[in-house]
């Protein structure tokens, strides 16, 4: 289980590492075939007013809940600002980025897992930082663990560190690297099996742009969400490859509604709309 749930780390920094590498070298591309350009719904959910506390579900059953906070960065004041140019409470006075915090509580099998990441947006929404961090508790008599991640637009490096229950681990690579995610997975010490080698494969096979570039096409378009009895307007992303989908449903204001994995059975649902 260990291993299987590094490898969902792995693999879920490699996608996102990937989104945001698309938006660093696409960025100016609209999503395919919405006819809503992607910059607009990303922006509503960098700028959102509200966190989303989400209800996770796994085949109907709650197995967790996460929290989306969306937080808007300010430059540090000059030392010579006038007192009548100082902001309002709550008012931004000089927007210097923006940045996601998502974190996560929930169980798999008999094991208690953490997972969280925090990504830092520059005002022309290229991304700047990423850091990721699974923990996982499981039953005695097995040892907690946990893994960190790290990286930085400016250095192109990765850092992982962290501790699988019998020693602390450490490594550093090019971020470039993340495109031959097997030799990647090989320095970990994990050798990928024929599920993960196929499952690779379809995301090389599924890459636009670039011979041998792995990224993401994230499609949006307008959609109306069914809450309880009625239904409500919303954007709806979707971006995937081979049996691997995932689609969201953020409100007109920026807030996330839903998130859907049918490949894992698992659902993400805005905790004010679980009650309905």
């Amino acid at each position: 289980m260990r291993y299987r749930l590094f490898f969902v780390l792995v693999t879920a920094f490699f996608v996102t590492m990937n989104v945001l590498l698309w938006r660093s070298e696409f960025g100016t591309r609209h999503g395919l075939g919405g006819g809503i350009p992607i910059e607009t719904v990303w922006h509503k959910m960098l700028v959102a007013p509200d966190n989303s506390r989400l209800e996770i579900r796994q085949r109907g059953k709650k197995i967790g809940y996460g929290t989306w906070a969306p937080i808007l960065g300010e430059r540090a004041a000059s030392p010579n600002r006038n007192l009548e140019d100082v902001s309002p409470e709550g008012m931004i006075h000089e927007l210097s980025g923006y940045s996601i915090d998502f974190g996560s509580n929930f169980s798999v099998e008999r094991n208690r897992i953490r997972f969280g990441f925090e990504v830092k947006v520059a005002t022309n929404d290229l991304w700047q930082e990423l850091n990721v961090h699974l923990g996982i508790r499981p039953a005695p008599p097995d040892k907690p663990s946990y893994f960190d991640l790290h990286s930085a637009a400016p250095g192109g490096k990765v850092k992982v560190t962290g501790d699988d229950g019998s020693g602390r681990l450490e490594y550093v690579f090019p971020l470039a690297d993340l495109k031959n995610p097997e030799e990647l997975l090989k320095q970990f010490g994990f050798l990928p099996g024929p599920e993960i080698t196929a499952l690779i494969g379809l995301l090389r096979n599924s890459a636009h742009g670039k011979s041998g570039e792995l990224r993401l096409d994230w499609e949006a378009s307008n959609d109306w969400l069914k809450i309880g009895r009625a239904r409500v307007r919303a954007y709806r992303l979707q971006a995937g490859f081979g049996p691997f989908q995932m689609v969201v449903f953020v409100s007109l204001e920026g807030a996330i509604l839903r998130v859907e994995v049918p490949m894992f059975e698992v659902v993400l649902i805005n905790d004010q709309l679980a009650i309905l």
